[in-house]
């Protein structure tokens, strides 16, 4: 209960913060609307053990391409962020183009572009699994992007990779 309680807060400000004009308990009540119905649905009308596991396989399409950037700009930086300059904002060195790094976008989405095509699942089966002899190359995803983003953000990486 509790958890559920600080997740619908979430959900509510998030919902807030997409500029929707409602006031935090409207946007609390209509969350905690969606999600017992979709709690209900899940436990009446599906298996929700296969549910759940359909849901978390499509989760993959977008986590592995984000791991793939997320790491591949660790391991390019040696792990060397400037902190202070992670929270400035607009006058800090990652701010990139109104606040998005082009070359992690792009291969965010290539990684992704590439797991959605070659994901097996209940739910979804992209149209690369059969000409693959049915093989599932969700996770490599990662490998994409995290190589999409090196070529990509060498540059501008080394450019706002603080000094030892």
């Amino acid at each position: 209960m509790t958890n559920s309680i600080v997740t619908l807060y979430s959900s509510s400000l998030n919902l807030q913060v997409l500029g929707i004009p409602w006031s935090r308990a409207k946007a609390i009540l209509i969350s905690a609307t969606v999600t017992a119905l979709g709690a209900l649905g899940a436990l009446f009308l599906a298996d929700f053990t296969e549910s759940l596991l359909s849901f978390l396989s499509l989760l993959i399409i977008v986590f592995a391409p984000w791991g793939g950037v997320f790491l591949a700009d660790m391991l390019m930086r040696r792990c060397r962020y400037d902190t202070r300059a992670l929270h400035t904002g607009p006058a800090g060195r990652y701010w990139y183009r109104a606040g998005y790094h082009t070359p992690g976008l792009a291969a965010l989405l290539l990684g992704m572009v590439f797991a959605a095509l070659t994901c097996h699942s209940e739910l979804w089966t992209g149209p690369l699994v059969a000409p693959l002899g049915g093989a599932d190359l969700t996770l490599l995803g990662a490998l994409v992007s995290g190589l999409a983003y090196w070529a990509l953000a060498r540059r501008t990486v080394a450019a706002t990779t603080p000094a030892t």
